[in-house]
């Protein structure tokens, strides 16, 4: 029982640093949309769509390999360790001394001329995650929590702090909104050309933190690529490599296509560029209001594997899995009815740019996808507990199809409402192939259709937000607050029962 309290109690400081790290850079979205030029906005966001793809190139699947290999019977844990950072080290060094090198001229080629920096400081923030990652997995194995969490936490903050201190406070004393006296300072440091720029330095300072907490980590490190190892390291990563650039492909490639494939008419291509990314940049803003439901998924992740993993030998398994299932999709279709009907009085609070605020409409779309793939997380037991992983990759790939497919024939005639429906298309199709196939391998007797039905009631509840029956503003708030007391009523009277014997 020890056991488990403190593999609980770890999980929670986990997922508690995981969560409040999304909840705080969530918190940015009002002061950098504020800030920023709506293009500056879509630069930012394309840039990180880029820094999360190679991230999963430079550190090659070794987290989870770190972990496979350093737990085998009779493995030596530091050798297994330098092997696990010198392979990240052999991708990530050459790869950062490119861009640094070619940094203009990749500039160029991304269509950020003379921003040299926008490539040359990504760069570096990619090749301190990347050299981290192994640390911290090491960090996990030793079950350090609290210096995990503390590390991660200290960068966050120090992010937080530093774009305030740039974008906010030496912004406004160089334009002499306040404390003249430190204008000869600012005047040496800050340059009011920069927007991102100051963004990815922030990201850059933070994650400095890093090195600190993980020295004792790296202490006794030494390079080593031993055959014992490396072979049989790069043979167990290359297929997470895959389903980890499938999985980024889901979530972030319509950002890079809705550049690419947008239809702008301009009469300069320098102008047509501002415009697109201005378009990306709403898009990416809006698509932040989803994180309502992303926190619960990512809540759901660190709670849910040792719990299926800990149930699977009981009889009652499946059963059990189905009623986790069950509450599980009763909350997350609430956060989707309420956020999808208030989409605008919470837009308006988050989003600070108003041209942004006409891409509201396709928040409950966003919603209803991120329902999907919690759905699709919570199904994911069965091919994990019945080790065919390899159906996990094969549906991550189908995913990453559909997203590609859709965004490349929907952009061009719909603009970001077609990324908002390939997202949406692509994690409901990964849900039914995991759904189908799991049936197949490891039934559970899902209850689908009550499940379906929440969801089809509480869109259909969100149609009425579109529609907007009454001319009063307030009129048509009162109604939606009233829709939200009576979906959460039925839900009351129709599982109440059950939640308090449960209870």
């Amino acid at each position: 029982m020890s056991g488990l309290k403190k593999l609980a109690g770890q999980t929670a400081i986990y997922g508690v640093s995981s969560i409040l790290g999304r909840m705080v850079n969530f918190l940015l979205v009002p002061f950098l949309t504020g800030l920023l030029p709506g293009a500056d906005f879509g630069i930012m966001t394309e840039l990180y769509v880029y820094i999360a793809f190679l991230f999963v190139i430079y550190t090659f699947g070794m987290e989870t390999t770190y972990f496979r290999f350093a737990n085998k019977e009779g493995a030596d844990e530091q050798e297994v360790f330098n092997n696990c950072q010198t392979l990240v080290l052999a991708i990530s060094v050459p790869f950062t001394l490119i861009f640094v090198w070619k940094a203009s001229a990749i500039a160029n080629l991304l269509e950020y001329p003379g921003k040299y920096l926008l490539v040359m400081w990504p760069a570096l923030v990619l090749f301190l995650d990347a050299f981290t990652a192994i640390p911290f997995a090491r960090l996990r194995k030793k079950e350090k929590a609290v210096r995990f969490a503390s590390a991660r936490l200290g960068a966050i903050f120090l992010n937080i702090s530093l774009n305030i201190f740039f974008l906010y406070f030496c912004k406004n004393v160089y334009e002499g909104q306040f404390l003249p006296s430190l204008k000869p300072f600012v005047d040496g440091i800050f340059n009011p050309a920069w927007g991102v720029e100051y963004v990815l330095l922030a990201n850059l300072l933070g994650n400095l933190v890093f090195i600190p907490y993980l020295a004792p980590e790296l202490v006794n490190y030494r390079p080593s690529m031993g055959k014992a190892y490396v072979g049989e390291m790069i043979s167990y990563a290359y297929p997470l490599v895959l389903l980890g650039l499938a999985g980024v492909a889901n979530e972030l490639i319509d950002r890079v296509l809705l550049k690419e494939k947008l239809s702008v008419t301009c009469l300069s291509q320098e102008e047509r560029i501002q415009k697109v990314m201005a378009i990306v940049g709403e898009y990416g803003a809006v698509y932040k209001l989803s994180i309502f439901i992303n926190l619960a998924n990512q809540a759901f992740r660190y709670a849910a594997e040792p719990f299926f993993f800990k149930k699977a030998k009981d009889k009652n398994a499946p059963e059990t899995f189905a009623k986790v299932m069950k509450f599980y999709v009763i909350f997350c279709v609430v956060v989707y009815l309420g956020v999808g009907l208030l989409r605008d009085p919470i837009g308006h609070l988050v989003i600070r740019n108003p041209d942004f605020w006409e891409g509201l409409y396709i928040v409950p779309i966003l919603l209803l996808a991120n329902v999907f793939l919690g759905i699709y997380y919570n199904l994911s037991v069965w091919y994990k507990l019945t080790d065919k992983t390899s159906y996990g990759t094969l549906i991550s790939i189908i995913g990453a199809g559909v997203t590609l497919g859709l965004n490349f024939y929907l952009i061009p005639q719909i603009g970001y409402l077609g990324s908002a429906i390939a997202t949406l298309a692509c994690y409901f199709i990964m849900a039914l192939l995991s759904y189908v196939w799991g049936q197949k391998f490891y039934p559970v007797p899902y209850q689908v259709r009550s499940g379906i039905g929440y969801l089809v009631l509480a869109t259909l509840m969100i149609g009425v937000s579109y529609w907007e029956p009454f001319d009063n503003v307030l009129l048509n708030y009162s109604l939606y607050g009233l829709l939200i007391v009576g979906f959460l009523l039925l839900v009351y009277l129709r599982e109440g029962k059950e939640l308090r014997r449960r209870g």
